[in-house]
């Protein structure tokens, strides 16, 4: 038998290691790609906390990557995580990269959200010195800037409210909104939020069933004080929930109306009215439409009852001044 030479033999070896070696390449190549494809999806789908996991992975193995850096730092504002983007985003505001003025229009975000209004005022110019000429943030910041310096003066002004966030027992890191207090119970809450576990699950613009890249629908909870703590969040019946959104509006004076809206967005869909009728009786009734001069389904939205004879609502209907105007009617 006629062995290799060890000049040829080592070389054999070698061209296998390496061949070898790349066929495990491929395979880690392919699957960060498809994690950054994922996350980046994630991202323009809003569901920051997801992509942000995906991306801390991909920037695990390639940290020089500003870009992405830069997306890591937009979902740290987008979940309140302050701090912790505000120390990214000053270090890509001091290096020559391509995401140098995006860096500086959330560091100035960041310090508008935590009413430093100066320090975003400064932020703010920073990125109008920086930003193309058509970039499409430039007349939003110029509101914005005006917006903190009246910030600005009144945090000169004595304080005439607590403002108290109701803690974790009602709010989470989705959104919770819409809050009506019980005309009948003084320790009950009534609000709406879009978050995990509500009717329906997840699903596209298309309402079609997709659990990692679609967005969950508006469900009615109720939420009660105990000892001293809002807490006992639940969902309203599954009757009232559906898969559509359902955002609660306000109750009748004596607490035996509960108005509400539901539609396939939340600026389009139908006012019902329900009477809360007991499990049993709910069985054979639905909630009955809103008899009124407001059109949600044609857009109108925003509407607040009271005293169970005035509505006032926003509308784009043909007749006002452009975009959203207010109107108040009066039943009689």
């Amino acid at each position: 038998m006629a062995y290799p030479k060890p000049a040829t033999f080592t070389r054999t070896l070698l061209c296998l290691a390496l061949w070898l070696g790349t066929l495990q390449v491929l395979p880690a190549q392919d699957n960060t790609r498809y994690l950054l494809d994922q996350a980046h999806r994630l991202f323009e789908a809003g569901h920051y906390a997801e992509a942000l996991e995906g991306f801390s992975q991909y920037l695990n193995g390639k940290p020089e990557d500003f870009a992405i850096q830069l997306k890591a730092a937009i979902c740290l504002y987008q979940l309140n995580r302050l701090p912790e983007a505000r120390k990214i985003l000053l270090f890509l505001s001091e290096q020559r990269v391509d995401e140098r003025d995006e860096a500086w229009f959330f560091l100035a975000r960041v310090a508008h959200a935590s009413h430093q209004f100066r320090q975003a005022i400064d932020y703010y110019k920073e990125f109008l010195r920086l930003a193309p000429k058509d970039h499409p943030y430039r007349e939003m910041v110029k509101d914005e800037i005006r917006r903190c310096a009246l910030g600005m003066q009144l945090l000169l002004e004595p304080e005439s409210a607590v403002v108290e966030n109701l803690g974790e027992g009602i709010n989470t890191p989705d959104d919770e909104f819409a809050p009506i207090p019980s005309p009948n119970y003084a320790d009950r809450l009534y609000f709406s939020a879009i978050r995990p576990g509500n009717v329906g699950g997840a699903r596209t613009d298309n309402d079609l069933p997709d659990p990692v890249l679609g967005h969950f629908f508006a469900d009615m909870f109720s939420a009660a004080v105990l000892n001293g703590q809002w807490s006992g969040v639940a969902p309203l019946s599954y009757l009232l929930n559906s898969p559509l959104h359902e955002v609660a509006l306000d109750f009748s004076d004596d607490g035996t109306r509960l108005y509400f809206f539901r539609g396939q967005t939340l600026f389009s869909g139908d006012v019902l009215v329900d009477t809360f009728r007991t499990s049993l009786a709910r069985q054979y009734y639905t909630p009955v439409l809103f008899d009124g001069p407001a059109r949600p389904w044609e857009g109108d939205c925003d509407l607040f009852f009271f005293n169970d004879t005035t509505l006032l609502f926003a509308s784009r209907r043909p007749g006002g001044y452009g975009g959203l105007d207010l109107y108040v009617s009066q039943y009689r």
